[in-house]
């Protein structure tokens, strides 16, 4: 699986990246809204894994401008917040989310957590 993942810190993009690709994953990293989509004008990954607090961004409202031109070709989006509060989940699963990775994760569990949020096998 294609994952492009946006975070705009360094560490957090370092263990997901690393964890991901040990599992078989092609991982792109982002650190920017602009990073991003320059990645999704070179091509469309499988999945987006997207940091809710993209630096001066709001991640989700980022989310939505990156995926919605893509239409039909739009792929998963799980974000990845610290956020924890009812109205936050449901601002996210409005902008289309599949899923919501909460931080701080568990490195360990990550490919798991996605696998359970798509279900199916990754």
């Amino acid at each position: 699986m294609d994952v492009l993942l946006v975070d705009d810190d360094a560490e957090i993009r370092l263990i997901a990246a690393l964890v991901l690709g040990s599992a078989g994953h092609s991982v792109r990293e982002a650190a920017s809204f602009e990073e991003a989509r320059a990645c999704i004008l070179h091509a469309v990954p499988d999945l987006v894994l997207m940091d809710v607090m993209l630096g001066d961004e709001d991640g989700v409202v980022a989310a939505v401008r990156l995926l919605e031109p893509l239409d039909a070709r739009r792929p998963p989006l799980i974000f990845l917040t610290g956020a924890v509060r009812p109205e936050q989940t449901a601002r996210m699963m409005r902008a289309g989310a599949a899923g919501i990775v909460h931080k701080p994760f568990d490195p360990a569990t990550l490919v798991a957590r996605l696998t359970t949020i798509l279900g199916e096998e990754t």
